[in-house]
């Protein structure tokens, strides 16, 4: 029984963010190779949570219709999202309104952009979140990656959060130093 199973589900590795936490941008999956509907539909029933997450999920043309299968396979389908592609993420609220959505957002406008790469990226998450905020849907929340370059905004990020009532989801990223060689690996 897969009730206690979570998977993780990337159906493209494109991105249009420059994030310097990740680099999987440098690296972008080529259409043609990505994962298909009927390979999705494939995977058995009865997981408790499914995140859909890449590169950039909402850059698949059929990301609606990926969340449509998904949501027969588990209760909790989750979106990681840059926010970006508000039109998509807005079309699976309306058709999905339990889906849950994380936009990463990590530190204050130009702390974030620089980040992340993408130019207006804050403006955009914000817009995303107060969007499906007003379509009433019921998960929605920032995602934050801690590191030192944006330890400084986390206290008014989470503030904002607060304010908004979305969630502040977080998790750490840093480099692995080699004691021995104290080199970044």
């Amino acid at each position: 029984m897969l009730r206690h199973t979570e998977l993780a589900v990337m159906p493209t590795y494109r991105c249009n963010a420059r994030c310097q936490i990740c680099h999987i941008w440098k690296y972008p999956s080529q259409r043609k190779d990505e994962i298909t509907l009927e390979d999705i539909d494939a995977l058995p029933e009865g997981f408790c949570r499914i995140n859909v997450g890449g590169g950039e999920p909402t850059l698949r043309d059929d990301i609606v219709e990926i969340v449509d299968i998904l949501s027969t396979k588990t209760d909790h389908v989750e979106i990681s999202t840059n926010g970006y592609f508000t039109s998509r993420l807005v079309a699976m609220v309306k058709k999905h309104p339990d889906l849950r959505v994380r936009v990463s957002l990590d530190g204050l406008p130009q702390t974030n952009d620089e980040i992340r790469g993408i130019k207006n990226g804050f403006d955009h998450a914000m817009r995303t979140i107060l969007k499906l905020r007003d379509l009433g849907a019921k998960d929605i929340g920032f995602a934050i990656t801690i590191s030192h370059r944006n330890s400084g905004d986390l206290v008014d990020l989470y503030h904002l959060c607060a304010h908004m009532g979305v969630e502040f989801s977080q998790s750490v990223g840093c480099h692995i130093t080699s004691l021995k060689m104290g080199k970044k690996l």
